[in-house]
């Protein structure tokens, strides 16, 4: 069985989703053959660098623009250059020949479910959703069954028109590193607070903050800055009780080694957070979507939004 895995480099949440959930069919599944395909490097071979910066930028310095952005989506039904899309759409299944799609990014479920309209086309298509909110961008018709988050996002789905026999509620795929961290009482000294602000390095403190950090007494700190270059520049070496990390694939080692994590809102990271049962405060939000996990998060005594 060849199972097709389309994902998206929009921050690493999609991707770290897309992993997860490959490991986990490799683990269940001997007989099945996964493949993971970022669908914008698919589509757009020589555009997607010019894609992903440009999402970059309006995330880290106009994120009032993403939220307008975001709310319109909202109301978007038409797909512009369906033709070309459709025809990409055919070489990547005649490419890797699936079984079945399972798609962590709402573009990619999108185009599968209108290649399957107009091919007429029967091929499984699985939406595993990465955000406890629900963006309409997310519901395909053709979509077949759909992987979600909480109660609240299935009740979402269904006020959208999705039938509750297409629902499950999962939680959100992580990798197995963080399922099999080893959870014994730390024996260490000094306390270890970890900082992350997702694959964008989304971390807007000022000095007096990282000062302030660095002289508590008997506390050590991790900064993740993931692919935020700037900042990273700006801290690196400059405190002798923070450390600081530029993107790197052994985040569940930090957070197995950390008594409480800082973090924004994303939703791979929430559910990494509680797969470990690391106590959790969350920077208090500015993207919509992450908006919705802070509130969720914080009802439901998971975390505090700071």
């Amino acid at each position: 069985m060849n199972i097709l895995i389309l994902t998206g480099s929009f921050g690493m949440g999609h991707n770290s989703c897309a992993l997860a959930i490959k490991q986990e069919l490799n683990k269940e599944c001997n007989d099945s053959n996964c493949f993971i395909v970022d669908i914008n490097k698919y589509i757009f071979p020589f555009l997607n660098p010019f894609i992903y910066k440009s999402f970059n930028v309006i995330v880290n310095k106009c994120h009032h623009t993403y939220n307008l952005l975001y709310k319109i989506s909202q109301k978007q039904t038409k797909m512009p250059f369906k033709k070309i899309f459709m025809k990409q759409i055919y070489n990547l299944l005649r490419e890797y020949k699936p079984d079945i799609i399972i798609s962590t990014l709402p573009m990619s479920s999108k185009l599968i479910s209108k290649y399957k309209e107009v091919m007429n086309c029967e091929l499984p298509l699985i939406t595993c959703i990465t955000d406890i909110s629900i963006h309409k961008a997310w519901v395909n018709k053709n979509t077949d069954i759909y992987f979600v988050a909480t109660q609240i996002s299935k009740d979402k789905l269904a006020k959208y028109g999705v039938k509750e026999n297409k629902i499950h509620i999962v939680g959100i795929p992580v990798k197995e590193d963080f399922i099999s961290i080893n959870k014994e009482t730390k024996k260490q000294s000094s306390k270890k607070i970890l900082i992350m602000g997702g694959g964008l390095g989304l971390i807007h403190f000022n000095k007096n903050f990282y000062r302030d950090l660095n002289n508590l007494k008997d506390i050590k700190t991790v900064i993740i800055l993931g692919k935020n270059q700037k900042i990273f520049k700006k801290l690196n070496g400059k405190y002798d009780n923070i450390e600081i990390i530029g993107y790197c694939d052994n985040v569940h080692k930090y957070m197995q080694d950390a008594d409480i994590i800082i973090s924004k809102a994303g939703g791979i990271t929430l559910f990494e957070s509680i797969y470990v049962e690391l106590p959790l405060f969350v920077i208090c939000p500015f993207l919509e979507q992450e908006i919705a996990n802070a509130n969720y998060i914080e009802n439901e005594c998971i975390a505090k939004v700071i």
